[in-house]
């Protein structure tokens, strides 16, 4: 609904109003509590910014403005417009007492400003916006209802045919509802505009300006923003303030109802923080359990990692035992009958016992192979009974072993 000089619109021709006086208690309670805007040509406005973003400081602020903002005088209302980067913007608007009465006498209570559901909507959105809004008259669709109710009670034909005519043609007796509005940066503005008398500063800016689509002007109408709540909170006090004035007997009553709400709010709140601060207390101490088992653990798997480093480090450091068993297997053959009874290797050394045909020419064979080196008999060879002679003999080896493949080792 919209509420201007020349009386109380429908902001959407769709929506079926009742008249007050109908017995319907949910239609009446629909219509009272439903929000109203105040058309733009009907009170004064002006935007201020605020260097907090605080809802209680801005309160205080509003508050103490509130007296001493509006140049005329009236009814002054202040709407927050947004509230950001540590900013807030906040809407002062002025209504004249003739349109407040109106309201009164609609027993409509939901005041906004026409100009307020644009601002939130086209906030840090900058440009220069022209929106056209069809409105329909609210007296015309009582007068409809009333040709209808006067239809039951035995019209003539003709006269019902006349009343369908009237209804007709007041439908389609639309009003517009037309703005400017200019956002740029921190400065918001809106003009209403009257095409049937244009000047040329609103004709330059109209040319200039971009069309709202009607999409876009039913989101903005109907989109909730969670600013609508403190605007309703507002209107429910002040509306239960003047209650309360009205009905001072009732004072009494309220209180009781309210200091209850906030005691029970105020125990019920305390024993969930009770209730909250030993479960959390029971979560941290498993927490601490858990915690505590899993740094022993991470203690003993950073062991065991370490103890497996150092055996890969060692043996890195060595040449593999497999390499100097193959060279030993390759000297093994039918002639020499070799045997091996003792192979002992150290880390840079190795030392070999066993029995051979001619032990010389193990020594020998051994001393050709590249990656051994000192190469000699601890003890001089001994001859056996059985024939074939006992050796043993110690050298020394280098990396250079682990160069050669087993097909090299046999050539």
């Amino acid at each position: 609904m919209l509420l201007g000089q020349n009386g109380l619109f429908c902001l959407s021709s769709h929506q079926h109003l009742k008249k007050q006086q109908n017995n319907n208690f949910i239609d009446k309670l629909r219509f009272h509590v439903s929000k109203c805007f105040i058309a733009r040509d009907s009170y004064w406005e002006n935007i201020v910014h605020y260097p907090t973003a605080n809802i209680i400081e801005v309160y205080k602020i509003i508050t103490a403005e509130l007296p001493q903002v509006s140049p005329i005088k009236g009814h002054t209302y202040a709407y927050i417009v947004n509230l950001s980067n540590n900013k807030a913007t906040v809407l002062y608007c002025c209504f004249s007492e003739e349109i407040v009465s109106a309201a009164k006498a609609h027993k409509l209570w939901r005041l906004l400003p026409e100009s307020l559901p644009y601002y939130r909507y086209l906030f840090n959105k900058q440009g220069l916006y022209f929106s056209s809004v069809a409105l329909t008259p609210f007296h015309y669709l009582t007068k409809k209802e009333n040709g209808l109710i006067q239809k039951d009670h035995g019209l003539t034909k003709k006269e019902s045919v006349l009343i369908k005519e009237r209804s007709s043609i007041e439908d389609n007796a639309q009003h517009t509802s037309e703005l400017l509005l200019k956002i740029e940066a921190d400065k918001l503005s809106s003009l209403p505009v009257n095409k049937n008398n244009l000047d040329m500063f609103t004709t330059a800016m109209l040319a200039e300006s971009s069309t709202l689509e009607k999409n876009d002007i039913h989101q903005l109408f109907n989109k909730f923003n969670p600013l609508n709540v403190l605007d309703f909170g507002h209107h429910v006090i002040e509306k239960v303030t003047q209650l309360v004035k009205k009905q001072s007997h009732l004072t009494s009553y309220v209180a009781i109802v309210l200091l209850t709400s906030i005691l029970t709010f105020m125990i019920g709140k305390s024993l969930f923080l009770s209730w909250h601060e030993s479960h959390l207390t029971q979560l941290i101490a498993e927490s601490k359990v858990t915690a505590n088992k899993s740094l022993k653990l991470s203690n003993e798997l950073k062991k065991i990692k370490n103890d497996i480093d150092n055996i890969n480090t060692n043996l890195a450091g060595h040449p593999p035992r497999t390499q100097l068993l193959r060279i030993l297997i390759t000297l093994v053959n039918k002639d020499n009958q070799l045997k091996f009874s003792t192979i002992d290797i150290s880390p840079s050394q190795m030392q070999i016992r066993g029995t051979i045909t001619n032990a010389a020419s193990l020594l020998s064979a051994l001393s050709k192979v590249t990656g051994f080196n000192q190469v000699a008999f601890n003890t001089p060879p001994a001859t056996l009974r059985k024939g074939g002679e006992g050796f043993n003999i110690q050298l020394h080896f280098n990396d250079n072993i682990t160069h050669y493949t087993y097909q090299e080792l046999t050539q």
